[in-house]
């Protein structure tokens, strides 16, 4: 599977779970539900930021796209952005 193909199938797994996803932009996006967290896929990364944060203020996630679920992908998310919402 490629990095394209990943992030297809994620944002595609994450709009199935009602986040609100942006996957045309030059940079796709996904903001959960409730809007604490957003996810940037950007090439051969995946980047989460707290709220409805511009990329500008995310950070990147250490998986690889490739080879995690998308319930792990969140998971690492959540956990990355609950950390950054109360560094800041």
């Amino acid at each position: 599977m490629t990095y394209k193909q990943a992030t297809a199938s994620h944002i595609a797994a994450l709009a199935a779970l009602g986040w609100a996803t942006s996957p045309a932009l030059k940079v796709p996006h996904a903001t959960s539900p409730c809007g604490s967290m957003r996810l940037f896929f950007k090439a051969q990364a995946v980047y989460a930021a707290s709220g409805r944060a511009a990329l500008g203020q995310a950070r990147s996630l250490h998986v690889d796209s490739r080879t995690v679920d998308t319930e792990d992908l969140v998971s690492e998310g959540r956990a990355l952005a609950t950390f950054l919402a109360s560094a800041y």
